[in-house]
């Protein structure tokens, strides 16, 4: 998402107009979901994707048109056989289409948009679709009340519909242990769009050269974690220390934290020792229960680089069952 608005932003910068194409509600088999966001230049260029496939192209061509009126329109695809998209995903996609001038508003509208993102601040689009079809940020959803959902929706309100996607979220995903493992979850896991934090006491290996794709890098015993680092029910926990007592001691900090996701690198032995350890030291078995023990997905996973892979896949797997 941070890529296609700051080309976004340095398009309309650059004095070119733009129409920019959403995927605001998706049902059945699709290629993309709602959120799914490109844009279309004067010269035909599309930069993102809302899918692929002839839909995609079918949707662009038609944003063609709204260089000349200067409006915005909407498009649905069916996407089965013998469908308006002729493609045999066998669902449905609606996507918004919206002209967007360079002029001082708009340019201002997406670098506020790129600097929620860039500043980790909790923002959402707010696009009233039964009228101007233009794009509000609300930052801290100072105005959605209890409407602050983590996916894209469509509400009905007052007999309008409008459109609410959260855009930036303040969530990072931290890494205790800069190890084998560590080394190749932080560089995936920071490509995928996480904003990633590494721990570790080790000045060795807590550093930035190391990790140049950290957005983050702490030097710290795992003993201080409380005094130095605010974990929230947004973030994501990776454990994969060098020792199970460091393990013990993050999970100690950590668990009264209650983080979105948490998981946990061992063998069946150390879970079985850390569980006894942590059970002794008052959690319940429920709070426990919430680690991912042993984590990642179970794919065989052998070398450092392919149990990273395992752990980014659970952790998506994770978000996009219970966002």
């Amino acid at each position: 998402m941070k890529d296609i608005f700051e080309a976004l932003l340095q398009h309309l910068q650059g004095g070119q107009p733009a129409v920019l194409l959403t995927v605001v509600a998706a049902g059945g088999s699709t290629p993309r979901g709602a959120g799914a966001r490109m844009f279309v230049t004067p010269d035909r260029r599309m930069i993102g994707t809302i899918g692929g496939g002839r839909a995609e192209y079918l949707a662009a061509r038609q944003a063609d048109a709204l260089f000349e009126s200067k409006e915005a329109g909407e498009v649905c695809f069916g996407l089965e056989r013998g469908g308006n998209a002729a493609m045999t995903c066998g669902g449905d996609i609606r996507v918004l289409m919206q002209y967007l001038q360079p002029d001082e508003q708009t340019i201002q509208l997406f670098c506020n948009i790129c600097s929620c993102i860039r500043q980790r601040k909790d923002a959402w689009l707010c696009i009233n679709l039964s009228e101007d079809r233009t794009n509000v940020l609300d930052i801290g959803g100072q105005t959605l009340g209890t409407d602050k959902s983590a996916k894209p929706v469509i509400l009905q309100r007052d007999g309008k519909e409008y459109y609410i996607e959260k855009i930036s979220s303040s969530a990072a995903l931290y890494v205790f242990g800069a190890g084998h493992v560590g080394q190749e979850v932080i560089p995936l896991m920071s490509h995928l769009g996480f904003h990633t934090i590494l721990v570790d006491p080790r000045q060795e290996l807590a550093n930035a050269q190391l990790f140049p794709t950290a957005d983050e890098v702490y030097c710290l015993p795992y003993t201080e974690i409380g005094q130095h680092l605010q974990i929230t029910s947004q973030d994501y926990v990776v454990v994969m220390t060098n020792t199970h007592q460091s393990d013990r001691v993050v999970l100690e900090q950590v668990l009264p934290c209650h983080p979105f996701y948490l998981g946990m690198m061992g063998s069946r032995k150390k879970i079985e020792f850390l569980t006894s350890s942590l059970l002794e030291k008052s959690f319940t078995a429920e709070e426990i229960a919430h680690c991912h023990m042993p984590i990642g997905l179970d794919i065989l996973a052998e070398t450092p680089a392919e149990i990273a892979v395992s752990v980014a896949a659970e952790i998506i797997a994770y978000r996009a069952k219970y966002l």
